[in-house]
């Protein structure tokens, strides 16, 4: 009799349950992908805290120092439908630009290299987006540093687009990399180091605005 009751008693919960589920309404939650034609068109803003360029080049030949710019600020206007027409300006702080070395950071910053008080940001606005794959594209820009600008092109790889942890929203992904001749920029000082300057770079934007 237990049993028969127990049934019972399960069957009106899930009959009960069936009836509220229609009335109940949830907004609708966007779902990851990694395809870059399901994501949305819009403009985005750079997650701070989750983006950032990673520097490294040569030491002399006896390793490769790398070291990080780690406050990054920008945006991006992606057109999904055309993505040549998308568009990214990114600044970076060089005040706090930071080798986990504290005595050499001063000389980092200093006027020898970076020259920070002169020279607070590095700038990149794109030019122009040329997509090749599934989710690759090239990036070519106006980068300035150092008070002079030139053209780089990054190698980029869209990750995903979706929600994700961090500040709550509608977010994309991209990695990205590039090489430079930091000779170019002016940058002539410690000769004992390589002129090729390998960037690395690990991006989230967030959506702002959804309508281009």
């Amino acid at each position: 009799m237990f049993r028969y009751c127990l049934a019972a008693i399960s069957s009106v919960c899930l009959l009960g349950a069936a009836g509220l589920a229609p009335a109940q309404t949830r907004a609708p939650t966007a779902q990851a992908s990694v395809n870059p034609a399901e994501a949305r068109s819009g403009h985005y803003r750079v997650d701070p805290n989750h983006t950032r360029v990673a520097w490294s080049v040569s030491h002399n030949g006896f390793s490769t120092f790398q070291a990080m710019l780690t406050d990054v600020s920008g945006s991006l206007v992606l057109d999904v439908a055309h993505p040549e027409a998308s568009k990214l300006d990114i600044s970076i702080d060089m005040t706090k630009a930071a080798s986990g070395l504290p005595k050499f950071d001063e000389t980092l910053r200093g006027a020898s290299i970076f020259n920070s008080a002169a020279f607070p940001s590095a700038t990149f606005k794109s030019t122009r987006v040329e997509r090749y794959g599934d989710r690759d594209a090239k990036v070519t820009g106006d980068l300035t540093f150092l008070g002079v600008t030139r053209p780089v092109t990054l190698d980029v790889r869209f990750n995903r687009a979706g929600p994700g942890s961090g500040a709550p929203g509608y977010r994309l992904g991209f990695d990205a990399k590039a090489v430079i001749d930091r000779n170019q920029f002016g940058l002539l000082a410690m000769p004992s180091i390589g002129n090729q300057v390998t960037l690395v770079v690990e991006a989230e934007f967030l959506l702002s605005e959804p309508k281009l």
